[in-house]
């Protein structure tokens, strides 16, 4: 990230310095809260990516090791689980819950299905999904009991700066996505 490297141990008023007037650290952004930042930053310590993340703060999703193996690691199971014959039910169920944070009774994903990590996506009971399901979970996704999707939706938690600097440094953001019951 060169010159736009910035740790998340700031002092308060030079916090409200970036934040306010665009400075060059590429992690935050105006309307950040300080006080949310310094809470997940344990008080002083660097954010890991997966910290900012969570925290709505600009985060490397491209770059980082700790999220490109997580990424690996769900795409292997995404391809496991759209190999599996429509037959294979318990084989099917058992990968949905290695992969997903948790999934309820009576789920079915009809392949093919795509998850960016899966860590971050909650599923409740009786939830059916048509063909080709895409969650892009670099926050958390939650869908309710009872949940319908048709074919080819795409939830993505994912956005990206309108700052050419942040976005070209390869930084992102992640928004939660919550669908309720029914």
């Amino acid at each position: 990230l060169g010159e736009y490297v910035c740790e998340a141990y700031l002092d308060e008023d030079e916090f409200y310095r970036l934040t306010q007037t665009g400075g060059s650290c590429p992690y935050y952004r105006p309307g950040d809260d300080y006080a949310l930042v310094r809470h997940q930053n344990g008080g002083g310590n660097s954010m890991t990516e997966w910290e900012k993340a969570a925290a709505g703060l600009l985060y490397d999703a491209n770059y980082d090791p700790e999220l490109l193996q997580a990424r690996a690691k769900a795409q292997d199971l995404c391809m496991d689980y759209n190999q599996l014959r429509s037959t294979q039910k318990d084989e099917r169920i058992a990968l949905l819950r290695t992969l997903l944070a948790a999934c309820g009774e009576d789920i079915i994903i009809e392949p093919p299905f795509f998850v960016d990590y899966g860590s971050n996506m909650r599923v409740g009971k009786a939830f059916y999904a048509n063909h080709n399901l895409v969650v892009l979970d670099g926050a958390p996704v939650t869908f309710g009991d009872h949940v319908f999707i048709g074919p080819n939706c795409c939830f993505s938690t994912a956005g990206h700066p309108l700052d050419p600097a942040q976005r070209n440094a390869g930084l992102e953001y992640a928004k939660p996505i919550t669908v309720g019951n029914n």
